[in-house]
């Protein structure tokens, strides 16, 4: 599954919308043309990578040229590179540069097989970065993991609170059933009674 929405105007914003599309395998985010960027035009995303931890599916990011600085360790262990789309970005002031240079050291270069990508392709090697990151990872991994066990738990309280008040609704309408019995039965008792007294006299 596909989401493009790569050299658009989206508005400030974090990537929490991304939350519920846990099947993505390609997300474009990123502003590649120069001549956009140069009017004012490109995606406005910022924030961390965070939201994206549960895109499992995840093969392809792009998020060049955006205000992203943060969360590489909570990217999905399946995507193992970011391709780089060229040397020097066209927004020098973008945060995601500074993301982008704690991984300098693991910019490699490769040749593609690909007829719609250039000869060489040069990418970010996530893999090398998460071996020399593995503190950071497992902690992420255990934050994940409580996080999952949490959610969790709430939903299972949630499901007990619901029966309560299921079972509550339903001892409230027995009780309202069982009054109306015993106001039907009154009048019964009633001339029963008088109907006795009337055989003493």
């Amino acid at each position: 599954m596909m989401l493009l929405i790569s050299d658009n105007n989206f508005s400030r914003q974090n990537l929490e919308f991304l939350e519920p599309f846990t099947n993505l395998s390609h997300l474009y985010l990123g502003t590649s043309n120069k001549e956009l960027i140069q009017r004012g035009i490109y995606n406005r995303f910022q924030g961390s990578l965070k939201p994206l931890r549960n895109l499992k599916n995840l093969v392809k990011l792009d998020i060049y040229e955006t205000d992203i600085d943060s969360g590489l360790e909570y990217l999905p262990s399946n995507l193992k590179s970011i391709i780089i789309d060229r040397s020097e970005p066209y927004r020098k002031e973008a945060k995601v540069n500074q993301l982008f240079s704690n991984l300098r050291p693991y910019r490699k270069e490769s040749f593609s097989m690909k007829v719609f990508e250039p000869d060489f392709i040069e990418f970010y090697d996530l893999q090398e970065w998460r071996k020399a990151n593995e503190k950071l990872i497992k902690k992420v991994k255990e934050e994940i993991t409580s996080e999952v066990l949490l959610k969790e738990a709430k939903e299972q309280i949630s499901q007990l609170q619901k029966e309560l008040a299921e079972e509550k609704n339903k001892r409230l309408e027995l009780e309202r059933q069982l009054n109306n019995l015993q106001i039907s039965d009154q009048p019964i008792t009633q001339v029963v009674q008088s109907t006795s007294q009337s055989w003493n006299k």
